[in-house]
């Protein structure tokens, strides 16, 4: 069977709150979800405004089994000291990125070298957006690990994802 593993988009407000931590643990302990089925999600703005107090508690998090990916990275700040800091396990880089990457081989170099400093830094590595099956092979021939986007196919209705959660662990 496979394992199912929910991802958690996380807002400026919820993951600044002070008790995130503790609130996300009584929230899974209440309904029994086990740590390891989620993975939250923090935007890269979200990320580059976190105090070193966020940063502690994601390392904190990390440590019970939660995880986190950083997304929309390259569309904001691209701190790559900051995202060094912080207990993720992966990066999402913004649809931008692969679009231009698309269009331009200087962008689609760039790309390239974005996603051999992400993984040397052990990162596993998600482009976000791509729609085209030639897209899809692009990343694929820069070492990209996943792809999201509407060539993988179309999003689901609200009562598809619980028919198909429903299958699974």
């Amino acid at each position: 069977r496979v394992k199912a593993v929910f991802l958690i988009e996380l807002s400026d407000n919820e993951f600044m709150r002070n008790d995130f931590c503790e609130r996300m643990q009584a929230l899974f302990r209440y309904y029994g979800v086990m740590y390891d089925r989620i993975i939250f999600k923090i935007s890269e703005t979200v990320s580059s405004k976190a105090s070193e107090y966020h940063i502690k508690k994601i390392s904190d998090m990390t440590q019970m089994g939660f995880r986190f990916i950083i997304t929309n990275f390259g569309n904001g700040f691209s701190d790559l000291n900051r995202l060094s800091g912080l207990d993720a396990v992966c990066v999402s880089l913004d649809r931008k990125l692969v679009r231009k990457a698309s269009e331009s081989q200087k962008a689609a170099e760039m790309l390239s070298d974005m996603i051999d400093i992400l993984h040397k830094a052990d990162f596993y590595v998600i482009a976000d957006g791509v729609d085209t099956l030639w897209q899809n092979q692009m990343v694929k021939n820069i070492h990209g690990d996943f792809s999201t986007g509407r060539v993988i196919g179309e999003f689901l209705a609200k009562y598809e994802v619980v028919s198909l959660l429903g299958r699974y662990e």
